[in-house]
C-alpha cells in the first residue's frame, strides 16, 4: 500500500536525514550495540549496515512515490556507502 510510504515519507527522510547528519566518511560510528553483551561488539560495523539498509528503503520509496531528486540523492550516498 503506497499510502503509507506517501503519508510517513517526510518523516522519514527526517529520519534518514538525522543519520546522514552523524555519519562520517559515510559509515556511523556510534552506536548502543547489545549493551547486555559481556564481550565486545563492532559497533561501527553494525551501525553502519543499518545505515546502508536505511538509505536503500529511502532511495526504495522515493522512487516509489516519484521523489526522483530524492531517489537520484539516496542511490548515490547509498553506493558511496557500500
Amino acid at each position: 500500500d503506497l499510502n503509507i510510504i506517501h503519508d510517513n515519507y517526510e518523516s522519514l527522510k527526517k529520519q534518514v536525514d538525522f543519520l546522514i547528519s552523524v555519519s562520517k566518511d559515510d559509515l556511523i560510528l556510534i552506536d548502543l550495540s547489545d549493551h547486555e553483551a559481556l564481550t565486545d561488539k563492532p559497533e561501527p560495523l553494525t551501525a553502519s549496515c543499518f545505515y546502508f539498509f536505511h538509505l536503500e528503503k529511502m532511495a526504495d520509496f522515493a522512487k516509489l512515490t516519484n521523489q526522483n531528486k530524492d531517489y537520484k540523492y539516496y542511490s548515490t550516498l547509498k553506493e558511496k556507502t557500500r
